[in-house]
């Protein structure tokens, strides 16, 4: 089944992902998880499964790329560019940012890193933590608000 599906499955990746190692990491990912439910599969609709997997592996391959692109501009957004240097010290600026996400509240550093990091939407987050979408987005707002807090102030000098 693998070598009759895997090159189609893999074109139908490409195809909305345009990353050719990424596209084989989706088809893979989509294989491992139809052996694993194998019992389960009807044999003669596992072409229309594969391609409904695929499909899906790939826009969750997508929608976290676009989160992780999100909270980068976010990032970018945060500090300031009227200083040259600022940006010259990039990795040591995404090293205090991880400092302070790993001092906000365990929830709200969840909900970030769930959200912005693993790509799930607030519905997700919100599924996985039992509480509202709208408890997902004051995590948001208070983590995003510590991190201008923080910059902020730094800025300032105090």
């Amino acid at each position: 089944m693998y070598k009759t599906y895997y090159i189609r499955m893999y074109h139908y990746a490409y195809g909305f992902i345009n990353d050719m190692d990424a596209s084989k990491d989706v088809v893979s990912d989509v294989f491992s998880k139809l052996w694993k439910d194998f019992s389960d599969i009807d044999l003669d609709k596992v072409s229309s499964y594969l391609y409904v997997c695929v499909r899906n592996e790939s826009m969750n391959y997508l929608r976290k790329q676009k989160g992780m692109a999100k909270y980068v501009e976010y990032c970018k957004s945060a500090f300031s560019e009227e200083d040259e240097n600022y940006w010259q010290n990039m990795d040591d600026r995404l090293t205090e940012i991880g400092t302070i996400i790993d001092t906000m509240p365990s929830k709200t550093k969840f909900v970030l890193e769930q959200c912005y990091m693993n790509g799930h939407t607030y519905k997700e987050v919100a599924e996985m933590m039992d509480i509202t979408t709208n408890g997902v987005k004051k995590h948001i707002t208070k983590a995003f608000s510590l991190l201008r807090s923080h910059f902020k102030d730094k800025k300032e000098g105090t």
